[in-house]
């Protein structure tokens, strides 16, 4: 997956120039930066959702116009709640078509009734339902805005011990302000800033 030459302004603001980035299957790739440099705007426009005034999207070498468009081939979590709140959890999984155990067997602590409605969640329960259903999603590339965040530690550290997993024949793209959790499951940081995105070594070099 390639995604080239994005351009983003709004009301004469630069937010994001001349932006490239590439996932390969097998490959875990982390973006950090300061609040409002526009990391979100970034993977809501790989993704499809939000237009840029420029850009150029390739998945297998061949060009499409959007991702969202092909929706086998990429999955979203965005940083609000995205699952209905008069579901119960175990349609949430039906409808994803996802095993409901790979929630309950990678966390074992969770004991809530998988007929429990999402409206009855906090937002720490619900995040963790949507990180599953997305990463163990039917699809190439995963990209994934600031899931650690409001997840306790525990649990962090068993989604990426899933990312290590699902990573053998899935790519990611990470966003997160948590950056030793970035820099731990990444294979390759960028950093964003002043409209731009350069390769570090580490999350040292975020300044």
């Amino acid at each position: 997956m390639e995604v080239d030459s994005i351009l983003l302004s709004y009301k004469n603001r630069c937010i994001l120039s001349d932006i490239y980035i590439s996932c390969q299957i097998g490959q875990c790739v982390g973006i950090i930066g300061k609040n409002g440099e526009g990391k979100s705007s970034l993977m809501q426009i790989i993704f499809g959702t939000l237009n840029s005034h420029y850009k150029s999207i390739r998945c297998d070498g061949d060009v499409i116009s959007s991702f969202y468009i092909k929706k086998n081939n990429i999955k979203y979590l965005p940083q609000n709640s995205f699952l209905m709140p008069y579901l119960s959890i175990k349609k949430v999984f039906d409808i994803y078509s996802i095993d409901i155990n790979e929630l309950y067997n990678n966390f074992i602590d969770f004991k809530i009734n998988k007929n429990k409605k999402i409206r009855e969640l906090s937002f720490g329960e619900k995040r963790l339902i949507e990180i599953i259903i997305i990463i163990k999603s039917n699809s190439k590339f995963i990209l994934l805005d600031e899931p650690f965040t409001y997840i306790m530690p525990l649990h962090v550290e068993q989604i990426k011990k899933i990312i290590y997993s699902e990573k053998k024949h899935k790519g990611f793209i990470i966003t997160d302000h948590l950056t030793n959790y970035i820099s731990e499951v990444s294979d390759i940081i960028y950093l964003l800033d002043d409209c731009s995105l350069r390769k570090i070594n580490s999350q040292k070099d975020f300044k």
